[in-house]
């Protein structure tokens, strides 16, 4: 059974609920910019010592996270068996997995955090170029100038 179509709109969720909800998180940040805080997870919870938890955004971004990571992990789930190779979907998974944990230990979590958003930054990165070797162009060449 054919389960492409069902991954890629989860992974399509997956893009506009993380888009959606970090721009929703921002709105609720009071100052928050993407240029003068120190990274996006800030909006979850800063990194120590000095913590700091902006509520509701923090809510807001780590419940985004975990959904969204969730949501690419049954995608990779369901892709698990496809004919291009199991690589791109552990890939795929790797990546899902790093968002969820991104969500879950948010950034005041100076042990799991730093670890969980290594994993979703490389396998991201890495997952979008060799996801270039299966779609068609022009999105050939996007994904891989993306995951680069």
């Amino acid at each position: 059974m054919h389960h492409q179509p069902l991954a890629g709109a989860l992974f399509f969720a997956a893009g506009v609920v993380a888009l959606m909800g970090i721009i929703t998180a921002e709105a609720f940040y009071p100052g928050y910019s993407t240029r003068e805080n120190t990274t996006i997870s800030d909006l979850g919870a800063s990194m120590p010592p000095e913590s700091v938890v902006v509520e509701p955004s923090a809510t807001i971004f780590n419940a985004i996270m975990i959904l969204t990571g969730l949501l690419v992990i049954a995608g990779a789930f369901l892709l698990f068996g496809a004919a291009w190779g199991r690589g791109l979907t552990i890939l795929i998974g790797l990546f899902g997995a790093g968002v969820l944990g991104v969500g879950i230990f948010p950034g005041d979590n100076p042990a799991m955090h730093p670890l969980f958003s290594m994993l979703a930054f490389v396998a991201g990165g890495l997952s979008a170029v060799a996801s270039s070797r299966v779609v068609v162009p022009p999105f050939r060449y996007l994904s891989a100038s993306l995951g680069g």
